[in-house]
């Protein structure tokens, strides 16, 4: 994970040292940039907290670990094992997963994720996305 040593999240995170990754789908783009308000530039509703305002659910699974979204196509909660802050404009966190989640109607018998039923998100650059399609 690639992070802008200004913000907030870094600092919150190399304090607990712990952090949940959660797997988008493309049609949350819009819940996506509610969320990353800051990074998107949107604003959120006073005293609203990223969930509410972004229509998500919280989900949590174990103590102590931050919050994933439920309605993801799945959440790893992940240990900060080191930090690469000489790189660049962003530190690089190294990071073992303590533990995952996932919604199971997404995947096949084998385990590999199936992009006909869901079709995850993946950030280009900035506010720019693409989804993973099935191939014909």
């Amino acid at each position: 994970m690639a992070l802008w040593p200004e913000w907030e999240t870094r600092d919150n995170i190399l304090r607990h040292r712990r952090l949940s990754i959660s797997l988008a789908t493309s049609d949350q783009v819009p819940a996506v940039m509610v969320a990353g308000h800051r990074y998107t530039g949107r604003p959120l509703p006073p005293q609203s907290d990223k969930f509410s305002a972004a229509g998500l659910t919280p989900l949590l699974t174990e103590p102590d670990y931050p919050a994933g979204v439920a309605n993801c196509i799945a959440v790893l909660l992940c240990d900060v094992l080191k930090v690469l802050d000489d790189l660049g404009d962003h530190d690089v966190l190294v990071t073992r997963v303590r533990s995952a989640w996932a919604d199971s109607t997404c995947f096949s018998q084998d385990l590999v994720l199936d992009v006909n039923r869901r079709n995850p998100l993946l950030q280009i650059t900035g506010q720019r996305f693409a989804a993973a399609q099935p191939t014909t």
